[in-house]
């Protein structure tokens, strides 16, 4: 399958186009901020402060500048700071986005941390929910809640859910992931905290799919693949060790990695698609959960294969992914959960 810019009848500009990326003062966000940003589009980029968020927008405008690719179709930058972890904020940042705009064309749901810091800040600074568990998912699951009637009354709007192949490895006790749960209120530990936020992102966006069913809003969870970014940051201050360092030797570009969102918002193919999980390497369609060990043997696995079958694949989830009653259940309590927001 060929990337977005391969393919017949994808836009080549993106002039009027608006665009909200999460996590994009870094990593795989501003990959995506930066490739929207040069087909013309108006890019919200978003870090925890607007000092940062203005930082990585000029970060994006020195690279397009400088790169020999560039044309004179540069779009737009907004920075906004938006704190996921933090409910307060993400309310801040939907009601200054639709005070500003009516439309909103692509949403990338990005932002995220493989491990939450060590104790006491592996909880939200309320302390109510499980750090990752909240800016991983709830705080998205506030923000899309907040955005919907602007999504939904955008003609062709698309969102992207960045999502990994390690959620293969969640806690499959499914009733664990819901957000009165002893794991998302952080009052049982659970190694799987991150695979769990990558199982529950796909939940949501499936479960979104069915309800949005004919409104036009295409929405595609997707995996990057193993990249040069900093996710891992906290993990590595907690260890002492650098992993970005240790693992380089299969890690792909920033500008690589960025493919499976682009192609998710942009390819004429992916229109309307539903059940779908955007990868860019192979994997078998399994049954039932392989056993693939911790988060050492996912990314092992995923170094291999994406050295080995780097491109674009259209596969199916985990099996949980699709059960149905359990994402209504799941949606339903997300939202009572953060009631008081909306």
């Amino acid at each position: 399958m060929p990337w977005y810019y391969d393919e017949a009848g994808a836009p080549t500009s993106l002039k009027g186009k608006v665009a909200i990326v999460t996590g994009s003062s870094s990593g795989i966000g501003m990959g995506v901020a930066t490739g929207l940003f040069r087909m013309g589009a108006t890019v919200v980029v978003t870090s925890r402060s607007v000092a940062k968020a203005e930082k990585a927008c000029k970060s994006i405008v020195r690279f397009v500048a400088s790169d020999p690719r560039a044309t004179d179709v540069a779009g737009a930058l907004e920075p906004m700071a938006l704190v996921l972890d933090d409910f307060e904020s993400v309310a801040q940042f939907a009601k200054g986005f639709v005070a500003k705009h009516s439309a909103l064309d692509y949403y990338v749901q990005n932002a995220g941390v493989a491990f939450a810091p060590q104790p006491p800040n592996d909880l939200t600074k309320d302390g109510s929910f499980e750090a990752v568990y909240a800016g991983n998912y709830l705080g998205h699951f506030l923000l899309t809640e907040l955005l919907l009637p602007t999504i939904k009354a955008t003609p062709g709007a698309r969102v992207s859910f960045t999502s990994s192949i390690t959620h293969w490895g969640a806690t499959f006790d499914l009733d664990d992931l819901l957000p009165d749960g002893d794991l998302a209120r952080g009052r049982r530990k659970d190694d799987n905290v991150y695979q769990n936020s990558k199982l529950l992102q796909i939940l949501h966006c499936f479960e979104l799919q069915r309800r949005l069913r004919g409104t036009g809003v295409t929405l595609t969870p997707v995996a990057p693949g193993l990249i040069q970014t900093d996710i891992f940051d906290n993990d590595d201050k907690r260890k002492g060790g650098d992993f970005k360092t240790d693992v380089s030797w299969p890690m792909q570009s920033i500008e690589e990695g960025c493919k499976t969102n682009l192609h998710a918002l942009l390819s004429p193919s992916m229109e309307g698609q539903e059940g779908y999980f955007l990868q860019p390497y192979y994997s078998p369609k399994h049954q039932n959960a392989p056993y693939f060990g911790g988060m050492e043997q996912f990314i092992l696995f995923e170094a291999l294969q994406q050295r080995r079958t780097w491109g674009l694949h259209r596969w199916l989830p985990h099996p949980n992914a699709h059960r149905k009653a359990f994402a209504s259940k799941l949606y339903d309590s997300s939202k009572a959960a953060v009631a008081k927001y909306l």
